[in-house]
């Protein structure tokens, strides 16, 4: 296209501008290269449909990558969890079960950091376990303990348990042993776990809490059982009620110290059970 000016100066300022524009253009292209423009066009056109940006893209993955920078491994979490439920008077039992369960999640992901875990890592995982509803969700809710402190340490940018799926848990009625069955059981029971039978039926101690009374904790003069706070499951204290019949009972008892509980509890109830002949008639709840 040709073009006309009224004079010379004019078309000597006409022929400057084009210099600088294309010394401009040079440069861009030097700066933002081709390539990099062509991806810039198709990579806008791709988060369109969704509203966003290429710097709404960029924002969302570099607060990926820090909070992966920031993450630390999971066993490590673990260990700061365990450590803080301690500091903080979680019972001896509840630190077990919580080290026991998040410690087999920790070997099935073995090298992987806490922010790297997602919604499906979470729901596949507990559905591989293939255990019963209430057991599953027991899991899940230790997680769910894990990933909410490890996001108040800021290890990860969101609780990945909290999107995952809970099992569907169905309700049954609470089965109880009969009087006659009750019989059976304390006249087979061992000498050392005659208590734990006895105060679980007459006293209605949970099995918690008998795991963690000390015989110093019954007092046999006024007739009362003191169920610490830190040992129920409401944690709150309670004194409860040696009926007569529980009295009976425990009257052999009345000079042993230590815990009402032998060692290999678990073990000596189930042969309890057996010698019973309870061990396949035993209620579900």
């Amino acid at each position: 296209m040709r073009r006309f000016f009224r004079n010379r100066a004019d078309a000597e300022t006409f022929v400057k501008l084009c210099e600088t524009e294309l010394l401009n253009k040079g440069v861009e292209g030097i700066e933002f290269p081709s390539w990099l423009r062509v991806m810039a066009q198709r990579e806008n056109c791709r988060l369109k449909s969704y509203g966003k940006t290429i710097s709404d893209a960029a924002d969302s993955y570099i607060q990926h990558l820090e909070a992966n920078a920031r993450s630390i491994p999971l066993d490590a979490a673990v260990k700061e969890l365990i450590a803080n439920r301690r500091a903080n008077g979680a019972s001896g039992r509840y630190v077990y079960d919580l080290k026991l369960r998040l410690g087999r999640f920790c070997r099935d992901f073995a090298g992987r950091v806490v922010a790297d875990i997602t919604v499906v890592d979470v729901d596949t995982w507990l559905t591989r376990l293939n255990l019963a509803p209430v057991t599953r969700n027991t899991f899940r809710r230790d997680l769910s303990t894990l990933f909410s402190f490890a996001l108040g340490r800021k290890y990860c940018v969101e609780n990945p348990v909290a999107a995952s799926r809970k099992a569907k848990e169905v309700s049954s009625d609470i089965e109880i042993l009969t009087i006659e069955q009750l019989a059976i059981l304390l006249q087979s029971a061992h000498q050392e776990t005659l208590p734990y039978w006895a105060l679980g039926a007459f006293a209605g101690l949970r099995r918690a809490e008998l795991e963690r009374l000390q015989w110093k904790q019954v007092d046999f003069e006024s007739n009362l059982i003191e169920i610490k706070a830190r040992q129920s499951k409401t944690a709150t204290r309670r004194l409860v009620t040696i009926q007569p019949n529980l009295a009976d009972w425990l009257a052999p008892y009345r000079s042993a110290t230590g815990s009402v509980c032998p060692t290999n509890l678990r073990k000596r109830l189930d042969e309890d059970r057996a010698r019973a002949g309870l061990d396949k008639n035993w209620p579900s709840n």
